[in-house]
Order: structure tokens, then C-alpha cells, then sequence
């Protein structure tokens, strides 16, 4: 007998001794011709014993389901892990070991009668034409795909974090049969109509037309991004909270002169600063500056740039909500309003006052050359992001002011010398 033969002869009587002989997983599976039960393994969030291809399913995860998935991969190990992970793998990997039976004890979601493992325990499958030995190999990390889409249409942007709450990077989720890769995500958000498309987690497909964040992960080499597709494990889908990012072709870019739609209603973005961009890309800070008190007690504040020339260093408020169209000032007291703007003046608050708030405010792309598909949003004004200019206020020393539709012979600044086509922009910190 060949050291092959020898080594399946002991493999058989291996998966044949380990079987579990009560509870949960004695009555037959309809599993690929092969396979068996190895038991319950160890695993890590952080060192995965089984890493190569995964999904998981919140009210559907079978031992059938994730055996097949993986044995249609070409995978020797199944996995299901938590009651609805399931994991695979060629090789059972360092420093996974063998478990209590008993530690694999959580119900599969899609079937109630049969055991998917625990926290941190895999309820492990193999096939029979395999070795059980553990190794500390590692198969290189899938990286993601440059271009993808009909006629290669749509191009990677980057590995971006999801903020998840209140909303999702992209908001409009889509299954994908025959599981998920960059090419069939993005050819399934072309089908629905969208332009953009991310895939995430190695098993969803997520898509939209514009991508109101830009939380770009730090690596350059976009190395967050490192989960398998479940359609394709030489690919990289995402990963837990974050999303692969592409972009449909150019001639298709969101209409950036107007507000968002489909979901993006202004009663769920997050809170954020407003920053001045200029034409040339130029970046300003700006805060809501007190500039007067009357005897009630009411302030009025201006939307400025505190740090230009003659800031007279009293107090400035910089973070604010979006809430049903209503722009809104999170740090200054006494119940502040946002005032109408109107032609030719600067943006004014007022607190401690009865009047009734601008109602015409929303989030609009932000109008860039160099990002097309995502970026913080711009705000808008009775559904147009135009309008805005910064302006050297003349009765201020010189204050740099945000003015509305700026006008020949104001009384505080030139309009000759101001800065046109600025766009607001919804920042969020992060």
C-alpha cells in the first residue's frame, strides 16, 4: 500500500471515529458524494482557520448550503461558523485546533435542527480525497480588480470605510446569482440603472448613483480591502465595513447641479462642518460667527471664515445638521434659526427668536473634475449648489464672508473682487 493510500485509509477511519454521535447532526445530510463531518474547530476574527472564500446567511445558512458552496469552489474544508458563516479553505490553518463537540452548540439559521458551529467554533467538513493536517501557509491576498463592467465601463476608485449609521456608503442593495465579484455586481447595478457599484464583506453587492462620503482607508494600497469574493475567491469583495468602490463610465456622471435623490433625503445625513472649495480646489473652514446682540438677548451670527484678516477672536460655531431641508447649527444655543439668504447678502443664524427657518436647503454632488462618483456633498439652495462666493467685507476689516448671489455696489464689498462659483461643502470628520 502507497503513502497515498495509507494516508486516505486513515483519514476515512478519522472522519468515521469523529462523526458526532447525538444531538443535532445525526440525522442524514445531503452533502456532495465525499464529504463528512471533521468535528469542531477553534477560529479568530483575527487569524481565520479557514480564509479563503465566504458568505454568510442571516436566515438561510444550511451544513448543505455551505458544503456545496465550498465544493463548487474546488475548496477541501467547509466551515460554518456563529449559525450563519460559512467559510473555506484548502488547508485547515494555524493556530486552529480541534474542540469539545460540545463547543459547536449554535443552530443553523436555515435549519434549526442542525448545528453551525458557535462563537469562534467551526462545525468543520471535508472531503475524503484530503489530509486533515493543519499549516501556517497562507495563499496570497486577492487584490481588486482595476477595471470592470460591460467594455471594461467601470473603473476602481478605492477602498473606502462604510459608516453604516445612519446610512450605508451606497444605499441600494442587489443580489447577484452565482455569487459576488466586481464584474457581476457592476453589471448588475447597470442592469437596475445605477452608475455606481461597491462590493463589501465578500458576499454583497451595493449600489447608487453618487457616494456621499470619502473615507478613503489610510493604506495606499487599499490593503483593508482584502475579503474574497464569494464568486471568485482570487478577488478581492470588501470586507467587513468596507466597500470597493466602482465608477460607471463618464459620459453617465451625476447631475451636479441639483440635490440627490433616490433615499438620500436631508433627515439622514450626519452631522458635518462646512467648508469653503473654490475653483481652484481651495479649502476654508467655516463657522457661524456672533456679530450682534440686541437688548432681547437675540444674536445674530454670520457664516464666515474665522481665521481671514481682522477676526476679532470672540467665539465661532462650526458643526451642523441637515434635518428635513432645515440647515441647522448643533453648538449655539437658544433654539438658532437659519434665515432665508437673499440675494446679494451673507448667510445669517439668529437664536432665541421666533421666525420661521429656511425650509430650501439640501445635498447636491459635489462639483469637482477630480472626483466624479463620491465626495462629500455640496449644499444646496432651493435645489441648486450655485450661488456662493466668498467675499471681503469692507465694514469687517476685510472679514471673508460667505454672500448669496453677490451684487454690483453693495455697500461691504466689491463684487469685482470676490470669490465666485464657491461650493459649500458638507465635511464630516472622520
Amino acid at each position: 500500500m502507497g503513502p497515498h493510500a495509507i494516508l486516505s485509509f486513515f483519514l476515512s477511519i478519522a472522519i468515521m471515529a469523529r462523526a458526532i454521535p447525538s444531538g443535532l447532526e445525526t440525522r442524514q445530510l445531503s452533502l456532495p458524494a465525499g464529504w463528512s463531518s471533521l468535528g469542531c474547530y477553534t477560529d479568530s476574527t483575527s487569524s481565520r482557520t479557514l480564509a479563503t472564500a465566504s458568505f454568510t446567511s442571516v436566515d438561510g445558512m444550511t451544513i448543505t448550503s455551505c458544503v456545496n458552496f465550498c465544493n463548487s469552489g474546488g475548496y477541501r474544508f467547509a466551515g460554518m461558523e456563529f449559525g450563519r458563516e460559512c467559510y473555506c479553505d484548502n488547508s485547515i490553518r494555524s493556530p486552529g485546533a480541534i474542540a469539545s463537540a460540545n463547543d459547536c452548540n449554535m443552530p443553523c439559521t436555515g435549519d434549526a435542527s442542525s448545528v453551525c458551529g458557535a462563537a469562534d467554533r467551526l462545525s468543520v467538513y471535508a472531503s475524503s480525497a484530503t489530509s486533515t493536517s493543519t499549516t501556517a501557509t497562507t495563499t496570497q491576498s486577492p487584490t481588486p480588480r482595476p477595471t470592470i463592467g460591460t467594455g471594461g465601463g467601470y473603473s476602481y476608485q478605492g477602498c473606502f470605510v462604510d459608516p453604516v449609521n445612519p446610512d450605508r456608503a451606497l444605499l441600494h442593495q442587489v443580489g447577484v446569482p452565482g455569487g459576488v465579484t466586481a464584474l457581476r455586481c457592476a453589471n448588475a447595478c447597470q442592469a437596475a440603472g445605477f452608475n455606481v457599484a461597491g462590493v463589501e464583506f465578500g458576499t454583497e453587492c451595493w449600489c447608487d448613483n453618487y457616494m456621499p462620503f470619502d473615507f478613503l482607508t489610510p493604506n495606499i494600497i487599499n490593503s483593508d480591502c482584502n475579503m474574497p469574493c464569494a464568486g471568485d475567491p482570487t478577488q478581492a469583495c470588501g470586507a467587513a465595513n468596507r466597500i470597493q468602490l466602482y465608477g460607471g463610465p463618464r459620459s453617465d456622471v451625476p447631475d451636479r447641479s441639483t440635490c440627490m435623490s433616490g433615499g438620500r433625503d436631508s433627515s439622514k445625513y450626519r452631522p458635518f462642518i462646512l467648508r469653503a472649495i473654490t475653483r481652484q480646489q481651495d479649502q476654508i473652514n467655516l463657522a457661524a460667527l456672533p456679530i450682534s446682540t440686541d437688548s432681547s438677548g437675540q444674536t445674530t451670527f454670520i457664516l464666515t471664515d474665522p481665521t481671514t484678516q481682522g477676526f476679532p477672536g470672540t467665539a465661532s460655531f462650526s458643526g451642523f445638521t441637515l434635518d428635513h431641508n432645515t440647515l441647522i447649527s448643533n453648538v449655539i444655543s437658544g433654539n438658532p434659526v437659519t434665515l432665508t439668504p437673499v440675494t446679494g447678502e451673507s448667510l445669517f443664524f439668529v437664536n432665541n427668536t421666533n421666525e420661521a427657518p429656511s425650509a430650501g436647503y439640501c445635498a447636491a454632488p459635489l462639483d469637482t473634475d477630480n472626483l466624479i462618483w463620491y465626495g462629500f456633498p455640496a449644499l444646496a439652495l432651493d435645489g441648486s449648489p450655485a450661488g456662493w462666493a466668498l467675499c471681503h467685507n469692507s465694514s469687517a476689516n476685510n472679514r471673508f464672508d460667505i454672500v448669496y448671489r453677490p451684487v454690483d455696489n453693495h455697500s461691504n464689498y466689491d463684487k469685482s473682487s470676490c470669490l465666485q462659483d464657491v461650493s459649500l461643502q458638507m465635511f464630516v470628520p472622520h
